[in-house]
């Protein structure tokens, strides 16, 4: 490390910030931004609508990437981008949980079609002024529309407000004179709600009873002739589904099977629904049988994964983008990309060469990879800015500049905390229905064979090492034909490195 003094190194220590590990939160989202290949395949080359990645592997982040060039999108590839789901803070669409526990998957599927639809027309009138070609088009369609209905569709809305008046116009649609229900109606509370299936009237005006022409395809297919004329792309933008509703409910998997459906036939090359979606729901939906799943997922990315090298340039980068960093080490930002040997040094400037036999960097990858061999930018960003507050505390203690910036002591007690992090905020809290099955490792060894792992789990074992592999919390070493506890999860619930044995 730079030599300095105790009062710059103390500064210093408390003003090292790598980012959050929360997309909304993230200062360094922007000046240290990776291009990863869901981005490349999504905005150049619109080969995926659907982003899949396990939680933390960035897929919010990709998303407020694009909510923040969504201007240049129009102006450079002439793609309207309108996105339904908040960039940040609390998930909008929870405050809604009661309605949609009376959905059925057929009224989902209605619901998200409708709103699409709903986000389409908004987003394009929006952009009248710079849609010349479209002008006379969107006039012909809100002609057919109530005075209601135009409402909806006003001109600078943010996320909150367009959702807010969505739902309040689902609620209030009986009042519509020009609007009807194709579902029944039900109660809900005090509440008379109509399950929403829009239908907006697209026939002539020929008197004050207008017929009414039913939410569907056709409707779709005027939006993708209006976009063709105005030769647009129209994206409707959609995250943090897995928030949406309540984890693993019957609610979330008839909302997200709707979606799934509604999606695939929304989709057309001019208009696109775009999902970012966790990975272990298209488990969950696949359950019992989901035929649409193939054709959707046909169109969707590979899971997100970050390799070894991406996650050293992820590091490198947000170190160098932090100014005074750059300033007191002498870092060079505008070097960073595709210079690995640069990024190391970057590293190695903060961190210990090494720890025990492996060098740093790859010592820190090992004890955070999970049994499917994944590392998250959040795990990484996590325990480099946990281990920054350990070193505060050792400073703190000994009031001395230590050896290097961050030491292996503060490192080792960072990663002790994330695991016990992880245990409650991902396995706990993610798959309760597994948390049984997790705590009977607990306090246990680290390695089994089918036999230890049959006197723990019972008789049904292979099923349950099968569910917990699929999550990362088991592994198999092909060498050794042993399944291990990985060692992200072991400090978390007390498990020791070594061989389980039958009692």
């Amino acid at each position: 490390m730079i030599e300095t003094t105790p009062e710059d190194y103390e500064y210093l220590l408390k003003s090292f910030n790598i980012g959050a590990s929360t997309a909304e939160n993230d200062p360094l989202l922007e000046s240290a931004q990776i291009e990863t290949t869901e981005f490349h395949d999504l905005y150049f080359a619109d080969r995926i609508d659907i982003v899949r990645g396990i939680k933390g592997s960035g897929k919010t982040a990709l998303y407020k990437v694009l909510y923040r060039i969504r201007e240049m999108a129009f102006d450079q590839k002439r793609i309207l981008m309108s996105f339904g789901i908040e960039t940040e803070g609390v998930p909008l669409f929870k405050n809604y949980g009661k309605i949609f526990d009376e959905f059925s998957e057929d009224d989902f599927e209605e619901f998200w079609l409708s709103y699409f639809l709903y986000l389409t027309f908004q987003a394009i009138n929006e952009k009248r002024e710079q849609l010349p070609e479209a002008d006379a088009a969107v006039r012909a369609i809100l002609d057919q529309l109530s005075e209601e209905e135009r409402a909806l569709l006003g001109k600078q809305l943010s996320i909150r407000e367009r959702l807010a008046r969505w739902m309040r116009h689902i609620r209030e649609r009986k009042q519509i004179r020009d609007v009807e229900a194709s579902l029944k109606p039900d109660k809900i509370g005090e509440a008379l709600i109509f399950y929403p299936a829009l239908k907006f009237n697209f026939g002539d005006r020929t008197d004050e009873t207008h017929s009414m022409e039913p939410l569907s395809i056709r409707v779709r297919d005027k939006v993708v002739n209006l976009a063709n004329s105005a030769k647009i792309r129209i994206w409707i933008l959609l995250d943090r589904l897995d928030e949406v509703f309540l984890r693993r409910s019957d609610t979330e998997c008839k909302g997200l099977r709707g979606l799934l459906r509604a999606a695939y036939r929304f989709s057309n090359p001019s208009l696109r629904p775009k999902l970012f979606v966790r990975d272990d729901i298209f488990d969950t939906l696949a359950a019992g049988g989901f035929t649409a799943l193939t054709h959707i997922a046909d169109r969707s990315s590979s899971i997100m994964s970050w390799s070894d090298e991406k996650l050293l340039l992820l590091v490198a980068k947000r170190l160098s983008n932090m100014p005074r960093f750059a300033s007191h080490f002498h870092f060079r930002p505008e070097v960073i990309d595709g210079n690995r040997e640069y990024q190391a040094e970057v590293f190695y400037q903060i961190f210990p060469k090494r720890i025990g036999r492996q060098a740093t960097f790859e010592w820190l990858l090992s004890q955070l990879r999970d049994g499917n061999g994944q590392v998250t930018p959040r795990d990484v960003i996590d325990t480099v800015n946990v281990a920054r507050t350990k070193q505060v505390m050792l400073f703190e203690t000994k009031k001395e500049v230590a050896r290097h910036f961050i030491e292996e002591e503060a490192l080792r007690t960072a990663l002790d905390e994330i695991s016990h992090d992880k245990r409650d905020k991902f396995l706990f809290a993610e798959f309760p229905h597994l948390e049984d099955d997790i705590r009977l490792f607990q306090g246990g060894y680290s390695n089994y064979d089918s036999k230890t792992l049959e006197s723990l789990l019972g008789s049904e074992y292979k099923k349950k090492v099968d569910r917990l592999r699929a999550i990362g919390f088991l592994e198999f070493d092909k060498k050794k034909s042993l399944w291990k506890v990985p060692v992200i999860w072991r400090k978390g619930l007390e498990i020791t490195r070594g061989s389980a044995r039958v009692t």
